[in-house]
C-alpha cells in the first residue's frame, strides 16, 4: 500500500502540452511503461521497469519538507494536496514515462487517471549520470536541492518536493512536483504575447539563482490566448527545471544566455512593484535557506553575488536585459563583465573563510557599483 512519510526539499518537471495530455499520448491506460535509456544508480532499479497497475507493488513515496503544511489535513489550501492525489493514484495506475526532453522523467496520476504530479529521479537524466554533469560548477547530486531554493523562492515555481520513491529494497531519489497543465512552452508562441510582468519576474529568479539552462521549453506558457495580443490578466508563464542552477562561484562563467534576453519586455523599465520585490529581498533568509538544503558555501556565494547585482542595478534604474547582458557570457573566450570583475577578484581574495568572504563581497561590491554607474551613462 502506498504510502507518503513527512518530513524536508525538493526538484522539477518537463514541458508536457495540454494538447498531448488530450490526445492520450500520455495516457497510462493499457500501456507498459517502456524503457527509454535510462541509466541508474547503485541498487536502483529504473522506473519504467515497473509495469501496469500498482496494487500488488509495494510502493512508498516518501516526501522529504519540513513543513507544518503537511500534517494539515486540509491540503486543497496548503499546495500540497498533489502528494496524496499521486499517493492515492499510485494504488491503481503505474507511473509513465515522459519521452520529451532529456528523459528521465515520469507522470504520476490521481485515482482518476488525471496528470498529479511529475517525478524525475536523481541519475536518470542521460545527461547527468553519477559524476558527469551538463554543466561545470553543478554537482549531478545537487540538482535536487537547486529545484528546492527555486521553489521557495519564488511561488511562480510550482511546488515541489523531494521523495524516495520506493518498491521494496529499491528506492529511487529525486523530486516529485506538482503537475501544472499548459498550452505549450512558451517557444510555441511568440514572445510578444507575454506581459511584461511575467517576463520580469522569471528574469528576476533566474539572476537570483544563476540559472544555468533558462530556454523557451523550461518556460510553461498557461492561460494563453494566441490572438489576443494583450495577455496582461494571466499569469502566463510558469518557470520549471531549475536543476542546474547555482554553480559554485569559481564557475560563473557557466552562465551563457538566459531565454528571455530575445523577449522585447525584458527592455522594458523595471515597474515599481519589481523594484520593491527586489529591494525587499532578503538576502540573509535566503542564505538560511540555501544553508538548510546543505548547499555548498561556495555556491551560496554566487547567491550573494548575484542578489548584489541586482539591488545595485534597480538602484541604477538598469533594465532585466541590460543585467543579462552584463552577467552572461555565451562566448567562452569573451568573459562577460561581471564574469571578469569575479575572476580577477578571486586572484586576490580567498572565500574559504566567513572573513576573507566577506572581503570579497565588499570589493565586490564595490567594483560593481562603478561598473553599472557607467552603463547607465552609456
Amino acid at each position: 500500500m502506498a504510502s507518503i512519510a513527512i518530513s524536508s526539499n525538493i526538484m522539477n518537471t518537463s514541458t508536457i502540452t495540454t494538447a498531448a495530455l488530450k490526445s492520450g499520448e500520455y495516457s497510462n491506460k493499457g500501456k507498459d511503461m517502456e524503457m527509454i535509456g535510462i541509466r541508474n544508480s547503485g541498487n536502483s532499479i529504473p522506473i519504467s521497469n515497473l509495469k501496469g497497475g500498482m496494487e500488488n507493488k509495494k510502493i512508498k513515496v516518501v516526501s522529504s519538507i519540513n513543513s507544518s503544511s503537511l500534517n494539515n489535513n486540509n491540503n486543497e489550501n496548503n499546495g500540497y494536496e498533489f502528494i496524496q492525489d499521486s499517493e492515492v493514484g499510485l494504488k491503481k495506475y503505474a507511473p509513465s514515462a515522459i519521452q520529451e526532453g532529456n528523459g528521465g522523467a515520469y507522470i504520476f496520476y490521481d485515482v482518476n487517471n488525471k496528470p498529479s504530479s511529475v517525478f524525475k529521479p536523481l541519475f536518470e537524466d542521460p545527461m547527468s549520470v553519477e559524476e558527469e554533469i551538463l554543466f561545470k560548477g553543478v554537482r549531478s547530486e545537487e540538482v535536487a536541492t537547486r529545484e528546492v531554493l527555486a521553489s521557495k523562492l519564488d511561488n511562480m515555481v510550482p511546488t515541489t518536493v523531494l521523495v524516495d520513491f520506493l518498491d521494496h529494497q529499491n528506492s529511487k531519489k529525486g523530486s516529485l512536483q506538482k503537475f501544472v497543465p499548459n498550452a505549450s512552452a512558451s517557444w510555441d508562441f511568440g514572445s510578444s504575447i507575454y506581459n511584461t510582468h511575467d517576463v520580469h519576474k522569471v528574469g528576476i529568479l533566474d539572476i537570483r539563482i544563476a540559472n544555468l539552462d533558462r530556454h523557451g521549453g523550461n518556460i510553461l506558457a498557461t492561460n494563453v490566448n494566441p490572438s489576443q495580443k494583450d495577455n496582461r490578466n494571466f499569469n502566463n508563464l510558469v518557470p520549471i527545471d531549475h536543476s542546474y542552477s547555482l554553480p559554485d562561484i569559481y564557475h560563473y562563467h557557466e552562465i551563457s544566455w538566459f531565454e528571455w534576453l530575445t523577449f522585447k519586455q525584458s527592455k522594458a523599465p523595471f515597474s515599481e512593484e519589481a523594484v520593491q520585490f527586489i529591494n525587499n529581498i532578503n538576502i540573509s533568509e535566503d542564505i538560511r535557506v540555501a544553508k538548510s538544503l546543505g548547499i555548498r558555501s561556495e555556491c551560496i556565494t554566487t547567491l550573494k553575488v548575484n542578489t548584489i547585482i541586482l539591488k545595485q542595478a534597480v538602484a541604477n534604474r538598469l533594465t532585466l536585459h541590460q543585467i543579462g547582458k552584463l552577467i552572461c557570457s555565451p562566448n567562452p573566450s569573451k568573459p562577460s563583465p561581471i564574469c571578469l570583475i569575479i575572476k580577477n577578484l578571486l586572484k586576490d581574495f580567498s572565500i574559504e573563510t566567513e572573513l576573507s568572504e566577506r572581503k570579497f563581497l565588499n570589493k565586490f561590491s564595490e567594483t560593481v557599483s562603478v561598473l553599472l554607474s557607467q552603463s547607465t551613462q552609456h
